[in-house]
């Protein structure tokens, strides 16, 4: 899931939460027939709409078709939101090919992150990798880590940038592929 799709769920579903947090709530409150003063709450046995309100509804011909227009709105946003979350920015394969005439050369971008991740493993210091190739504006990988605590965190940097990145790099054959390294300190 992209860094842009995150912020947008997380604001969404706490929204969303707020909502039947406070919907919930008053209906537990007319559930148990509590009054609240200067709140006049409609008792647990009253209907939901009352004759007057349905009456008034289906002599407006327009009020159907408002809450259609509504309903269809909240849709198209639901389908947004879910598209939304299939536009993943990694990449599936990696085209290497430098002249079609000599034939294509593809590496998948699984097994260069499990390369990179593997590698990664074994430097002192780090206790788990995890990597992926990612293509918003051009290829970048990205690389988290989870650094012991007693871990020179220089040191780390200094031997991945001397090592595995250097590595993926003349792999990919681009000297200048950008690398985004995620450092997350583990209490052991």
């Amino acid at each position: 899931m992209s860094t842009r799709v995150n912020p947008t769920n997380r604001t969404v579903l706490v929204l969303l939460a707020l909502l039947l947090l406070i919907t919930s709530t008053v209906g537990l409150i007319i559930g148990f027939g509590a009054r609240l003063t200067g709140l006049a709450l409609p008792d647990k046995h009253d209907p939901v709409l009352s004759t007057e309100s349905l009456t008034a509804a289906n002599d407006s011909p327009w009020f159907w078709w408002v809450i259609a227009a509504g309903s269809l709105v909240i849709v198209l946003l639901a389908l947004r939101w879910l598209l939304a979350q299939f536009a993943a920015d990694r990449v599936g394969h990696l085209d290497l090919t430098q002249n079609d005439r000599e034939g294509t050369t593809t590496l998948t971008a699984g097994a260069l992150s499990d390369a990179v991740a593997a590698e990664a493993k074994t430097y002192p210091g780090v206790e788990d990798a995890s990597a992926h190739v990612r293509d918003r504006s051009g290829r970048t990988l990205v690389l988290a880590l989870d650094v012991a605590e007693y871990a020179d965190l220089n040191a780390v940097r200094s031997r991945l940038e001397q090592g595995v990145i250097a590595h993926a790099r003349q792999a990919l054959d681009e000297p200048d592929l950008p690398i985004h390294i995620e450092l997350h300190p583990t209490s052991t």
